[in-house]
């Protein structure tokens, strides 16, 4: 019995053709200008803080908020049910809950 293709044994006893894997394709993807301390420039965004508090969890998706109603603790966008990111630092972290103030630009 002479055949070309190599047989394999499966788990239940019968035989298939052996098929070759294909190298994965890397995707090539562009990357993202750098800045220096030099090229930044300030920004000034007119944003207006919601004066009653809300819970976290009735804030939509990706909807920006702050902790303090004077917006000195940061401005926070909501991530995911129970995960927040800082608009500062870039960071995300995990939340149970609690009082926030909506952020509107």
């Amino acid at each position: 019995m002479d055949t070309t293709k190599e047989l394999a044994l499966n788990g239940n006893g019968s035989t298939s053709a052996k098929q070759e894997k294909k190298p994965r394709v890397r995707r090539q993807y562009g990357t993202l200008p750098t800045a220096n301390a030099g090229s930044l420039q300030d920004l000034d965004i007119p944003a207006k803080i919601d004066t009653a508090p809300t819970s976290f969890d009735s804030l939509d998706l990706y909807a920006m908020f702050c902790i303090a109603s004077d917006g000195s603790g940061g401005i926070y966008v909501k991530v995911a049910r129970n995960k927040y990111a800082s608009l500062h630092s870039g960071k995300s972290d995990f939340v149970a809950g609690g009082r926030c103030y909506r952020v509107v630009l």
